[in-house]
């Protein structure tokens, strides 16, 4: 059984629109809670207007970057590789969050990429949603599975 140590946990989010920073409005957290290859991110609304999110599967609603050691995209499983191309449909959850309110969501790594032995780079990005503005935030964590 493999697991993964937590290396790097919380960074701070300047959401982007349009290619325009916004006043910082969320945090987006990455880590592993000791489980095997479970990813889980958490969302944080840090200010007065209500955030709205939109829940799928976390693999559609997290768009994730992977890397090795030596920069190189970890590869896609069969099952990554077929919901990525599959058509999204079924149940759409919207939360609707108030200040410091959190929402938590999580992915099996193991699952969806091609992961061995070594430390690996990951770029978590998740959208948001402040009245009519579609937010993209990203946060970057590390894991070693040993």
């Amino acid at each position: 059984m493999r697991t993964l140590l937590f290396l790097i946990a919380l960074f701070a989010m300047t959401p982007v629109h349009a290619g325009q920073a916004l006043d910082t409005c969320c945090r987006l957290t990455a880590f592993n809670p000791g489980k095997t290859m479970e990813l889980q991110i958490a969302v944080t609304n840090l200010q007065d207007q209500s955030l709205l999110i939109h829940q799928t599967l976390a693999e559609w609603d997290l768009r994730l970057d992977i890397r090795d050691a030596n920069g190189r995209q970890v590869p896609l499983t069969d099952y990554g590789r077929h919901v990525a191309t599959v058509e999204r449909s079924g149940s759409l959850r919207k939360h609707t969050l108030a200040r410091d309110q959190q929402f938590t969501q999580s992915i099996d790594l193991g699952k969806v990429y091609e992961l061995t032995s070594g430390s690996y780079s990951i770029t978590v990005f998740r959208d948001v949603f402040l009245g009519e503005k579609t937010v993209e935030l990203k946060t970057t964590t590390t894991i070693r599975i040993p």
